[in-house]
Order: C-alpha cells, then sequence, then structure tokens
C-alpha cells in the first residue's frame, strides 16, 4: 500500500507539479480527479509520527492546467497494525520541502 505523507502546514494547499508526491501520484498510481489515496498527517518531522498514530484518505480534487494537484483530507483511522517502521531515520537529514511517501506491505 502506498501512503503519501503530509506536515500539518502542508493540508489545504495544492501540491506543485514537480512535488514528488504530486509525480508519485500520477506516474505511478496514475490518479485522477475525484480519485482517492492513502495519506497521513506527520506532526513530527524527525521521529515521523503520524497525527493521531493514524492514516487518513486523499481525494483529488482538481488537476490544474499547470499539473498542479488540489487535494483534500479526510477522516483518520487508526495505522495498520502489520505496517513496518519505513518512518523515522529515513526521513532525518530531509529538507522540510521534500517530497514524502512510504510503502507498507499489504495487510493479510
Amino acid at each position: 500500500m502506498n501512503v503519501i505523507l503530509f506536515e500539518q502546514h502542508e493540508t489545504g494547499r495544492p501540491l506543485h507539479r514537480r512535488d514528488e508526491r504530486a509525480i508519485h501520484l500520477l506516474k505511478v498510481l496514475h490518479i485522477k480527479a475525484g480519485d482517492t489515496f492513502d495519506a497521513g498527517i506527520l506532526t513530527d518531522i524527525e521521529d515521523a509520527r503520524l497525527l493521531d498514530g493514524g492514516l487518513c484518505t486523499g481525494t483529488i480534487e482538481k488537476i490544474g492546467i499547470d499539473g498542479s494537484l488540489a487535494f483534500s483530507l479526510g477522516m483518520q483511522t487508526p495505522a495498520p497494525p502489520a505496517c513496518q517502521s519505513v518512518l523515522g531515520s529515513a526521513f532525518r537529514g530531509l529538507s522540510r520541502s521534500a517530497g514524502f511517501y512510504a510503502t507498507f506491505p499489504a495487510l493479510a
């Protein structure tokens, strides 16, 4: 499962077309306006903790002519229990403007 990660201050504004998350959503996941994706909101970039320890659903509201992605985030759900700890130290040292996404194993 792909999880697109955001910092709290990034919610409510479109992703630039050059943002790694926008590229991943468009080129790898092939999303369109109205499609949904799994997302998480980080509360602490150093420890890569998710808001309330959970995930939420993102919806692509609009793909701009310039390639930007307008999105909304829905309700939080508990984090999957079988997810590997791929966050944490992997994010240390990355700039705050870097795009984040993580891949979790499928749940059985």
